[in-house]
This record gives structure tokens, C-alpha cells and sequence, in this order.
């Protein structure tokens, strides 16, 4: 039994997205669909001693939603921005052991002039994976000749790649429609995800739904451990 997720690429994933690609046999990076303004495609949240704070890459977002322009158009205006980023994650992350572990590669991903935000966006997902030892297959829906919109969309997709098995966000109860799965013998599995609490050495109250990397950073092996741990059997959520 063949599970598949889908889902835009995002910034830096969270947590909740990483738990969803350990628990599939591969996963599919929506970058066909339109971009949306003001969604986590180009930012991501990180903890500070004053709360959860924001990290947002500029993009040429300007006219893109009425447009439909899809993400895979989209590019990256200020590059100055990645270098801005670097220096933040240093200045919150850099003594931190995981930090050390995988400082090389961040300075290496981050020195490159990205035009395509998928791109830079991959790589982060490439590094976040390779962390935390999930070796799940990760595509493009733009290189599977897709159509259609919703969950004629997701059903062309998860034909396209031989999937029994859908994994969604748990989220998508409210209006995901069923039948269409159903008559093309694709069978829904909701994500039951708990957010795992972890020292983020700060004073105040943990901030949840933080970059996935983060937790890598302050404790390498107890992050790691937790997805070998819990990652259910594929096909069987």
C-alpha cells in the first residue's frame, strides 16, 4: 500500500509537515498551484525570548494572487534577505550542537543568489530531511503534467504517481469531499499529529508550530530519536 502526501513547498517546514512526509512513501511538492500572499511559501516562525517571531523572504508576490501566478514562478526580489536570515538563525541557533553540525551546509544553501523561492525552498527541505534521517522521495507536482483544481487536483496527482493511500492534514476534514477518492479507489487517511514540546531555552511560554530545524538545532538526538520513535508504519496511520 502506496501512502502519498501533498503539499505546497514551504520556508523552512514546521514540524507538523515533517511529521506528514516521515509517515508517506513519498511526498509531492504542490509548486503548480497558485502562490498565496501572507501563507508560510515564503516565511517561517522561529522562537525568541519574546515570542515566536517571523522569518519572511521578499518575493515578487505583487499582482500574483488575481493573476494565478503558480509558485513555481515565483521569485525571490531581495537576495540581500538570505544573507539577513543567515545572520539571524546564527545569532538565535549558533551555539547551539546541532547548529555546529550542520553550519557548513546552511552557509552553503544561503550564499547562493536563488532566484526560484521552490528552490531555495527545496534545499532547506532537502537539509531538514537528511537531519532528521527521513528518507522519504520528494517530487514536483509541475513535473507530473497535472490538471484540474481541489481535489481534482489531488486525485490526478495521486494517479499519476500509483498512490493507495492519501495522507492529509488533518485540517482538511472540514471540506475535503470524500467520493471523488473513493471512485478512484484512493483511500483518505487524516494525520493525527501532537506537537512535541522541547526546550527552547528561553523564559517564556514554548512557541509551537516553529521551523523544524529548530529542534535539531537545540537537541540533535532526542529530535531525531522522536521521528524514528513515533513515525507510524507506511499505510497504516
Amino acid at each position: 500500500m502506496r501512502t502519498v502526501s501533498i503539499h505546497q513547498p514551504h520556508y523552512l517546514i514546521w514540524l507538523g509537515l515533517l511529521d506528514k512526509i516521515a509517515k508517506s512513501d513519498l511526498f509531492v511538492l504542490l509548486d503548480s498551484v497558485q502562490y498565496k500572499k501572507r501563507n508560510f511559501q515564503n516565511r517561517t516562525q522561529y522562537s525568541t525570548k519574546d515570542g515566536s517571531k517571523l522569518l519572511s523572504l521578499p518575493v515578487n508576490g505583487k499582482g500574483a494572487q488575481p493573476q494565478s501566478t503558480p509558485i513555481k514562478n515565483i521569485r525571490i526580489s531581495d537576495h540581500s534577505a538570505l544573507k539577513k536570515h543567515l545572520t539571524t538563525l546564527k545569532h538565535r541557533y549558533g551555539k547551539t550542537p546541532g547548529w555546529h553540525l550542520i553550519k557548513e551546509q546552511l552557509q552553503d544553501i544561503y550564499s547562493l543568489k536563488h532566484e526560484s523561492l521552490v528552490d531555495i525552498n527545496r534545499q532547506l527541505l532537502d537539509l531538514t530531511l537528511s537531519c532528521y534521517q527521513i528518507n522519504t522521495p520528494v517530487i514536483n507536482s509541475s513535473d507530473l503534467n497535472v490538471y484540474g483544481k481541489k481535489n481534482e487536483l489531488l486525485v490526478d496527482i495521486l494517479q499519476k504517481v500509483d498512490a493507495d493511500i492519501y495522507l492529509s492534514g488533518n485540517g482538511a476534514r472540514s471540506y475535503m469531499n470524500p467520493n471523488q477518492f473513493n471512485e478512484a479507489n484512493i483511500k483518505v487517511n487524516y494525520q493525527d499529529f501532537e506537537h512535541p514540546i522541547y526546550n527552547q531555552g528561553l523564559p517564556k511560554q514554548f512557541c509551537k508550530a516553529c521551523f523544524a530545524l529548530e529542534w535539531y538545532f537545540l537537541d540533535p538526538i532526542a529530535s531525531v530519536d522522536h521521528f524514528s520513535d513515533s513515525s507510524s508504519p507506511k499505510g497504516s496511520i
